[in-house]
């Protein structure tokens, strides 16, 4: 069941406070928060790459280790800017750092047929993009 249209009768947003309704966020707010954390991971890996253009690629790291670990502990930068929450969809927990980097890392599937899968949560009923399916995650307001 790889993609699964949607949650689970039980999900029902459960322990993600003001979004325990389940609200799922719009285009808008994920593509900013993506924009800022994007910004965030940018400008590590621009001022350490200023220092030594092969600290560059560290910086990216950094800023994705830096993005994984927040969102491991509630939120993003780019998420508490835009007011949303990535959870579960089996539990309605946050999800684990762990997790939040292979959404990450299969998010390049989304990304592959031109943004395709990322666009996906426009018509898709749960507002989910492809690699949300993927792993059982879902973005909700806050």
């Amino acid at each position: 069941m790889l993609f699964r249209s949607a949650p689970p009768p039980s999900f029902s947003g459960g322990g993600v406070g003001a979004a325990s309704s389940g609200e799922r966020a719009g285009f808008g707010a994920r593509l900013g928060a993506t924009i800022i954390d994007g910004i965030v991971s940018y400008a590590i890996a621009f001022v350490l790459g200023l220092a030594d253009p092969n600290l560059a690629v560290l910086g990216g790291i950094i800023g994705l280790a830096i993005y994984c670990v927040m969102v491991g502990k509630g939120q993003s930068i780019g998420q508490k800017a835009t007011n949303i929450r990535l959870v579960d969809t089996n539990s309605g927990a946050g999800i684990s750092a762990g997790k939040a980097l292979g959404r990450r890392i299969v998010s390049i599937v989304s990304a592959i047929p031109c943004y395709l899968g990322f666009l996906w949560m426009l018509w898709d009923k749960d507002k989910q993009t492809w690699h949300d399916k993927m792993l059982n995650t879902a973005v909700l307001k806050v």
